[in-house]
């Protein structure tokens, strides 16, 4: 009992007396606090937890990259196709347009317009009359009797045949045309003629060659029986020699004239399908040439048609017309009289109602990572991400060519679409604008902890105990 109340009045006791005790008993008298043990045990247990978390945790390996935010189909540039000047202007900075909506309307140099607009009515009158000519000359050179008196007269042809001309020829040129038509088709059909008449010639001959060598092969036979019966007389000296020999002299004239004339209606024969085949010859070589005259007179008129639809297309893009639906930016005349250069836009067309996307730069040694559809975290610079947080999107389209950065080289863009293009701000969503600066976080791969925190001790060692040369 009394020990009882020693330990009881003992936890009373100060400890500075304690200290004053046996050194076995102060230790028995002052035991180690519960607090130091627990958090002994707290720090171990942390440790334990952070190697777990460090081996089974893990962290996105990203690839950084910088861009801006730019409307899915980019901006239209306005700009003319030739030299003009102002004459009015339909819209002001920041002003939204409908496709079709005009913009500008310029002046073309009047001038230049209809000395092209003259030539080029000039160039498809010359082509027409070209064409129509060669087409009549084919026509007239394939008539079955050229013999006949020919009258030409283009005018009427272009009349029957029902042409507009962009400039209607005068007399003087009806003329001329009429004159060379004329005088291609007479030098054609004179030597046709001469042709004709060699031939016309030979076939007469020929015939009286027939004529003459069928009359010779009916001669020859009764001349030989006559030469084979006076010569049974001679030898019976029934007959005088003088009279066998001049039937003899006959029999022989004849078969030789029979021979000659053989000869001849062959050479004849020969000379007649070579004039023939002359004749055609010279003709299917004049068809074959107008021909492709024709052709080349429809190809200049078609050129000069396609120029004349260029030149009334410019006179057209004279009014510049929005392209889209968009907000106009970037207007670098503001009054009339201004003159524009072909190329240089004069105004941006910003689309609107269209979906927002990024166009990022990849460095050179990081694109090997990238593959399109990754998982990538947009940072807008506008709004800040510690406060608005960031957006979620994915890749698109890497590209498959370098572009040349004056300061980063040689890189590669990538296109990234945004499941969101806005941000909360207080009680206001706030879309994204074109322009806006972002940095893009390509989500590549993942890493353990563990792995994160001892790479760098991990190089140290592979580094360690070498020499550089």
């Amino acid at each position: 009992m009394i020990k009882r109340l020693k330990r009881l009045f003992s936890a009373f006791r100060p400890k500075e007396e304690n200290e004053f005790l046996p050194a076995a008993v102060e230790i028995l008298e002052t035991p180690a606090s519960p607090l130091k043990h627990v958090l002994t045990l707290g720090i171990c247990l942390l440790l334990v937890i952070a190697l777990v978390w460090a081996w089974f945790g893990n962290i996105d390996v990203v690839v950084e990259a910088e861009g801006r935010i730019i409307p899915d189909g980019y901006s239209k540039k306005i700009s003319p196709i030739q030299v003009a000047r102002v004459s009015t202007i339909f819209v002001d900075e920041g002003s939204r347009v409908k496709k079709g909506d005009k913009l500008i309307e310029l002046i073309p140099n009047p001038t230049d317009s209809e000395n092209n607009t003259l030539q080029t009515a000039r160039e498809i009158t010359s082509a027409q009359l070209s064409a129509l000519r060669e087409k009549t000359l084919l026509r007239l050179v394939n008539t079955p009797d050229l013999n006949q008196p020919v009258s030409v007269n283009l005018e009427q042809e272009a009349d029957l045949a029902q042409l507009v001309f962009e400039v209607p020829p005068d007399e003087q040129r009806w003329s001329t045309e009429n004159s060379t038509l004329t005088s291609e088709l007479d030098a054609f059909l004179s030597a046709d003629k001469a042709i004709a008449k060699t031939i016309d010639e030979l076939s007469t001959t020929l015939l009286v060659d027939s004529e003459e060598i069928q009359r010779l092969r009916l001669l020859h036979p009764i001349h030989d029986k006559l030469a084979t019966i006076t010569q049974g007389l001679y030898q019976k000296k029934m007959m005088s020699e003088v009279d066998w020999l001049t039937r003899r002299e006959k029999q022989i004239d004849t078969t030789q004239q029979l021979k000659v004339m053989v000869l001849r209606h062959k050479e004849h024969e020969a000379r007649y399908q070579a004039l023939l085949a002359e004749r055609q010859q010279k003709r299917e070589s004049f068809i074959s040439n107008h021909v492709k005259e024709y052709l080349g007179a429809i190809e200049q008129l078609d050129r000069a048609d396609k120029t004349g639809q260029k030149a009334n297309q410019r006179e057209k893009n004279q009014i510049l017309i929005a392209p889209i639906d968009g907000i106009v930016q970037q207007i670098q005349t503001h009054s009339s009289g201004d003159v524009v250069q072909p190329g240089q836009p004069v105004m941006v067309i910003v689309p609107t109602n269209i979906l927002l996307i990024v166009e990022a730069i990849i460095l050179n040694k990081d694109i090997r990572w990238v593959k399109p559809r990754q998982k990538v975290q947009v940072k807008v610079e506008t709004f800040p991400y510690t406060r608005y947080g960031y957006l979620d999107g994915h890749v698109r389209r890497v590209s498959s060519d370098a572009i040349n950065d004056e300061q980063k080289g040689w890189v590669f863009q990538i296109y990234i679409d945004l499941e969101k293009d806005w941000f909360q701000v207080e009680d206001l969503r706030i879309k994204l604008q074109p322009g806006m600066i972002v940095t893009a976080d390509v989500i590549v791969s993942q890493r353990r902890l563990l792995e994160y925190f001892l790479s760098p001790l991990l190089r140290y060692q592979k580094e360690t105990f070498r020499e550089t040369m």
